[in-house]
């Protein structure tokens, strides 16, 4: 009879054990859209811890939609870049076991390059006239 109780003692400790380093993790999910509303799909969605800077980086889905599973709770920084779009930037505190739905609506921007190729011309200053 003491082997079944320790069997069973060894299964639930097993179990427990398990059933903890599930809990021991949450999860970021949203939907990238535009300011109309419409599903961004394809944007780049970084999440950077901000302990560690550690990053993990997706793509948003065809309905505009992320999912980060199985992440660390703290402090991190979301960080989402569609062509077309300035980039948008939240902050997000995870905790253990509670999952977080964070949507981000991006803002019509356009990132401008501006290049100046100028050469110097020669001034004539020994003989010019007034």
């Amino acid at each position: 009879m003491s082997q079944i109780r320790m069997l069973f003692l060894l299964l639930f400790l097993a179990c427990s054990a398990s059933l903890f380093a599930q809990t021991n993790t949450t999860g970021l999910s949203g939907t990238v859209t535009d300011p109309s509303g419409a599903l961004i799909p394809g944007a780049t969605v970084t999440l950077t811890n901000t302990a560690t800077n550690l990053t993990k980086e997706i793509q948003s889905g065809t309905k505009g939609g992320y999912t980060f599973s199985q992440i660390s709770p703290g402090a991190y920084v979301l960080t989402v870049s569609a062509a077309g779009f300035s980039d948008a930037t939240q902050k997000v505190h995870l905790l253990v076991a509670t999952p977080v739905v964070l949507n981000v609506s991006m803002k019509l921007g356009v990132t401008e390059m501006v290049s100046v190729d100028a050469t110097a011309s020669t001034i004539n200053t020994s003989d010019a006239s007034l």
